[in-house]
């Protein structure tokens, strides 16, 4: 995030340094007169020792690529992963159920000054919404998050009047006109029936709550004018249609597949992909990773994703703050299959490892009854 995607200037200074150390001074410099650190869940550990050695052989893989010089890049885009981690940490230690409200009212600001920014500036070229230079794929997880938290504020504190702001955000999820981001929001949704499923009357529940909401986004898809055909032409057309558009994702696939293969235990190295696209990337976490670093940098990935879906399934019935954190998460990890590389996948981490940090007051009960017995 440099000066020059946001301010017109020929001055251009790299910005995630700064905020970055400003982040995690303010979030250790309370630590000393904080409550004390919440037991976490011992599986966190498991999670940030996979998590550790997934960016640990990404790093070490630019050692057995063709050209350093392309690898550079993405091995300070492994720094600024290890911050998120870092940030995170502190704040899941001591984390008040208080905190997650002042975390979802930043959430959902921020959405609403993206939201503001990109209607201001208008569409691009294309005709796709972003804003501050993130671009269209950036700029729809900003809308997910945005919408997951404020439907959280409306159902989990009973402010009905946050559920306001979820048909502008899914108006601006269609605006991007990303696909995948669109798919990303739908599949969250449906992880967050599954793992809220615990008897027939909440099915019941959760079915008319879907319907309800289907219904009123495609009331807002066929009121506002021009966007049922945007609408058409982006979404059904280049994906139902008879010549389905993939923006050329599927060739970048099939040259990082081709990378893994020719060598699945090791990769080809950070930098083999990169230079062969001119700094591209292949748009896809887990394709991205093993054509740089193999079987030995994917099966920690994988592995760590298994350890939150397990503590996700063997924690059910999951209380909803626990489960805002889980499912922003995963929107984040779900986008991060058709667009971004690995930067764009730190706040998948940042959730995931709230998550596992998390303690409601139904945990701490639990907890402290199982000790004593």
């Amino acid at each position: 995030m440099s000066t020059s995607r946001i301010f017109d200037i020929d001055f251009d200074l790299e910005l995630r340094w700064p905020l970055l150390g400003v982040s995690l001074v303010a979030a250790v410099l309370p630590l000393s007169t904080s409550p004390k650190p919440n037991p976490p869940d011992r599986r966190l550990y498991t999670f940030l020792v996979l998590h550790l050695l997934w960016l640990a052989t990404l790093a070490a893989s630019a050692a057995w690529g063709i050209d350093a010089t392309f690898a550079a890049p993405y091995l300070a885009d492994i720094c600024f992963l290890l911050t998120a981690a870092a940030l995170a940490l502190p704040l899941a230690a001591r984390a008040k159920p208080s905190d997650l409200d002042f975390l979802a009212h930043l959430v959902v600001a921020m959405a609403a000054l993206f939201m503001s920014t990109a209607l201001a500036v208008g569409p691009g070229e294309s005709g796709r919404y972003a804003a501050f230079g993130g671009g269209p794929n950036v700029f729809v997880r900003i809308m997910g998050i945005g919408l997951l938290f404020s439907v959280h504020l409306a159902l989990s504190r009973r402010r009905w009047l946050w559920f306001c702001l979820v048909p502008t955000f899914f108006y601006g999820m269609l605006l991007s006109g990303s696909r995948g981001g669109v798919v990303s929001i739908v599949a969250v949704l449906g992880l967050a029936l599954l793992l809220k499923l615990t008897s027939p009357r909440a099915l019941v529940r959760l079915i008319a709550s879907g319907a309800l909401l289907i219904a009123c986004m495609a009331v807002l898809i066929e009121s506002v004018p021009g966007l049922s055909e945007w609408f058409d032409a982006r979404f059904v057309d280049t994906l139902l249609g008879d010549e389905i558009y993939t923006s050329g994702r599927d060739l970048l696939y099939q040259d990082g597949l081709k990378i893994f293969l020719d060598n699945p235990f090791l990769g080809g190295g950070l930098s083999d992909f990169p230079r062969r696209h001119s700094g591209g990337y292949p748009h896809n976490l887990f394709i991205e990773t093993g054509a740089a670093s193999g079987l030995v940098g994917l099966a920690p990935l994988f592995l760590s994703i298994a350890v939150v879906m397990w503590v996700a399934v063997t924690s059910r019935p999951l209380a909803n703050d626990r489960l805002i954190l889980l499912l922003a998460g995963f929107l984040i990890l779900a986008g991060s299959q058709f667009s971004g590389s690995y930067f764009d996948s730190r706040f998948a981490w940042f959730f995931f490892i709230l998550f596992l940090a998390w303690r409601s007051p139904a945990d701490t009960l639990r907890t402290a009854a199982g000790v004593q017995t």
